[in-house]
């Protein structure tokens, strides 16, 4: 485990947004992870305490992480796209990022909530997915009603290794449903129950962000 640093980042893109950027501290980062929010309207942004926890993980584990506002959020431009927009969000975050760190470094996707269905929106996209290391999705809301497309883009997602992470309690992750939607997937499709948890993950935070820090470490190169 390493000390790591991170400062405010302006992204450019179609429009610009603010985000985070998390760098390990005297080495070479392995690889990058963009990290994509919770749902804006219900007051997700950059600074989710999961969110957070993740992108210092990841740094603290060798990987440069960025955490970035959707449109609309924060200091971000634009105006919200009920995660149909949003796919440019990411994209313009992954392209930053990879202008950060080595070209040769790999690049991953992690998301939580509605920016988990987001980031599977965009890996499930036949060209924008293609080249992903990873993909990490903690609480993807396949029974969140208005996000019912979330789910049915796994069965597109490229051949990109997949980790869910869903509480054994979580309402609008409902175990049975993700392990349904990861089927589709085979042996590239993995699935991290995390006993007494809700959708929240209240009090077990870190616990999740270690173990989704893991799984990226390996897919990037980092051995874990």
């Amino acid at each position: 485990m390493t000390t790591a640093t991170e400062r405010e980042v302006r992204i450019p893109g179609d429009i610009e947004l603010e985000g985070v950027l998390h760098l390990p501290e005297g080495v070479r980062p392995l690889g990058g992870v963009a990290i994509c929010h919770p749902h804006p309207l219900y007051g997700g942004s950059l600074h989710h305490p999961m969110v957070a926890a993740l992108a210092r993980e990841a740094a603290k584990h060798g990987a440069a992480a960025l955490r970035f506002n959707f449109r609309g959020t924060g200091e971000s431009g634009g105006e919200h796209g009920e995660g149909l927009a949003e796919k440019a969000d990411v994209a313009a975050a992954l392209a930053f990022l990879g202008q950060e760190i080595s070209a040769s470094a790999g690049l991953a996707l992690a998301g939580y909530s509605f920016g988990a269905a987001v980031a599977t929106a965009y890996a499930a996209d036949e060209v924008a997915g293609y080249g992903l290391a990873a993909l990490a999705l903690i609480a993807l809301p396949v029974a969140f009603p208005d996000l019912e497309w979330s789910a049915g883009s796994l069965r597109r997602v490229q051949g990109t290794p997949v980790l869910a992470v869903v509480g054994e309690r979580d309402e609008y992750a409902p175990p049975a449903a993700v392990v349904r939607a990861l089927a589709a997937l085979g042996a590239r499709g993995k699935l991290l129950l995390v006993p007494g948890a809700d959708h929240f993950f209240e009090g077990k935070r870190l616990a999740v962000a270690g173990a989704v820090t893991r799984f990226l470490a390996q897919r990037l190169g980092g051995g874990g």
